[in-house]
């Protein structure tokens, strides 16, 4: 089985191009968060061979807990306009929306990846 992965992915250096064992799988583990490209190409000892093309779209999970926003840890209110905004977001989620005018009216998207 040979299997190539983007450079990215493979410590920042090129590409990964790698030949394994003659086993039926491989794994591989991404550090960061990004879409990548992989390609797996497979040959069985009669010389029959196959391969793949697969784009990975890999996020971060989201913290631990319910997901939703929590202002300055849950206190009840504040007079200083100064927040600390702390979100828990749905899995596979690529953005969120957080307004303090009520209504969404001006607001602007934050991403929730790294």
């Amino acid at each position: 089985m040979r299997w190539k992965l983007p450079a990215q992915s493979a410590g920042g250096g090129p590409a990964a191009d790698r030949t394994s064992a003659p086993t039926a799988s491989v794994s591989h583990v991404f550090q960061t968060p990004g879409i990548y490209a992989v390609d797996v190409r497979v040959r069985e000892t009669a010389g029959l061979a196959a391969s793949a093309h697969a784009t990975v779209d890999v996020r971060l999970d989201p913290p631990p807990g319910n997901v939703g926003v929590s202002i300055n840890n849950g206190n009840y209110a504040t007079n200083n306009p100064r927040v600390q905004v702390d979100l828990i977001w749905p899995q596979f989620a690529t953005q969120a929306l957080v307004s303090n005018d009520g209504g969404f009216g001006a607001a602007g998207g934050t991403c929730v990846h790294g």
